[in-house]
């Protein structure tokens, strides 16, 4: 009888033994169980052996997180941990009634599913704590927070916006969101500590308010000192620094400087000077100037990055006069 036979037969037997209760009175493996695995072939425990490293891993991954009031929390006290605020503009405006303030909350915590597993940083593998009409994540310290800063914030300006194009304007939202990277605490109700707090004080600042409001964009960004140093500057190839302005942030107590931008302004303002394009070269649309041409001695209304109105008045980008 071949080794593969024989193996087929103990397998057999061993099974047999098992679903009748016979063998051993312990009801543990029998000898011809016992046989088959001293002589499982190589690949076999080879597998056996890398299935057992990965459950080893997950369990000791799922060891860090516990659940608080039905939400996934970090069981972390002081490590460093990425941090991710999300708030919706004007949630408690006047044209919106309850209906629509549980559909967009329900919306958004679909978009940050979606944003974040779609960026490889998991969903389920980070904690999250409902704030109303914004949600907190942290991000456990085996995920990386470069995430956060790209792609994160630009999937949910993409997801916002086909929200938008769907919904009435009642339900339209803006969100602002802040990123920063600190060490976290939980104390069984809650996650608390400075750099929490601090998160927070980003995301309440009144120069991001004003900077969401006047851009009329989905999304407006805002990183701590900390985050821009570190990921966004070391990391250039994630997003481009020079897109991003320096803010001072004077929230409460908190005095400090931030970097916030847009994500998606440059590409609007490209189509847009792109469209201005298509009126013959200038900038302006037909009429701006009451229909006539523009000229040396006309004053140009033009954009900071364009210079069509010029060379179609025979000047030098240089020598316009921006309005």
């Amino acid at each position: 009888m071949s080794t593969d036979v024989a193996r087929v037969v103990r397998l057999a037997s061993w099974r047999r033994a098992r679903s009748s209760g016979g063998g051993a009175g312990y009801g543990g493996p029998t000898w011809q169980g016992r046989a088959m695995v001293a002589t499982e072939a190589p690949s076999r425990r080879a597998s056996l052996h890398v299935n057992s490293i990965r459950r080893h891993w997950q369990r000791d991954r799922r060891d860090h997180f516990r659940n608080v009031n039905g939400s996934r929390s970090v069981k972390l006290d002081g490590q460093l941990c990425g941090l991710f605020a999300v708030d919706i503009a004007g949630f408690n405006g006047w044209q919106r009634d309850d209906d629509i303030r549980m559909y967009i909350h329900k919306s958004l915590y679909e978009m940050m599913q979606a944003a974040f597993d779609r960026s490889e940083v998991p969903w389920s593998g980070c904690a999250h704590e409902d704030r109303g009409d914004g949600v907190l994540v942290v991000v456990p310290p085996t995920i990386p927070a470069a995430g956060l800063v790209d792609p994160i914030p630009d999937r949910l300006r993409g997801l916002i916006r086909r929200h938008n194009r769907v919904s009435c304007e009642a339900a339209h939202i803006q969100l602002r969101v802040a990123a920063h990277v600190g060490p976290v605490h939980h104390d069984g109700h809650g996650f608390v500590g400075q750099d929490v707090s601090l998160l927070y004080r980003l995301l309440d600042a009144r120069s991001l308010k004003r900077m969401l409001s006047e851009s009329r964009a989905e999304v407006a960004f805002i990183a701590s000192s900390y985050l821009y140093e570190n990921v966004v500057l070391r990391r250039p190839s994630l997003i481009d620094p020079a897109l991003f302005q320096r803010l001072a942030v004077q929230v409460k107590e908190t005095r400090t400087r931030a970097w916030a931008y847009v994500p998606g302004a440059l590409s609007e303002a490209a189509a847009e000077a792109k469209r201005m394009r298509g009126f013959g070269g200038n900038c302006s649309p037909p009429n701006r100037n009451g229909g006539r041409p523009v000229t040396p001695g006309t004053q140009a209304k033009m954009s900071p990055a364009c210079g069509c109105s010029a060379r179609a008045a025979g000047l030098r980008p240089s020598q316009a006069v921006v309005m």
